[in-house]
């Protein structure tokens, strides 16, 4: 990486383009932060029983991950009866539901509280449906490394 810039260094030119110093080290900064986070499809699909199941796991520390973010979330029933209910830690447990009983809708049902949620590395998300083969869930998120 590029020596770092002074606090009093000119950023710009005269003719107020940036100096190769300035350009050269923003660039760095965005391979640096590329480098960092991985966007990912966590999971796309439809549960086959009405019991939690785990769907995603956050890469663990050892594999150096830093946790994943929640950027999508999108539940849909084609009938806009079936419930789901969403759980993010080691197992579907009450102190770890994110989402209780929540109806998803005909044309997808978006829950902001579950968006930017952060799954800890080696945590993972477990979705239950109330009817198997009914909500088709897709999730995305940005892995940090």
């Amino acid at each position: 990486m590029p020596r770092v810039l002074q606090r009093n260094e000119a950023w710009l030119n005269k003719d107020l383009t940036p100096t190769e110093r300035f350009a050269a080290a923003i660039e760095e900064i965005i391979k640096e932060i590329n480098e960092m986070t991985t966007n990912a499809n966590l999971f796309l699909g439809t549960q086959s029983v009405i019991t939690p199941v785990k769907v995603y796991t956050s890469p663990e520390s050892s594999q150096g991950g830093k946790g994943t973010a929640i950027t999508q979330f999108m539940a849909t029933d084609p009938a806009g009866a079936a419930t789901y209910s969403v759980y993010i830690g080691t197992s579907a447990t009450a102190s770890n539901k994110v989402i209780s009983s929540r109806t998803a809708a005909i044309d997808g049902d978006s829950p902001t509280s579950i968006l930017n949620a952060l799954v800890m590395p080696g945590d993972s998300i477990f979705v239950e449906a109330s009817a198997a083969n009914t909500i088709v869930f897709n999730i995305s998120g940005i892995e940090r490394r």
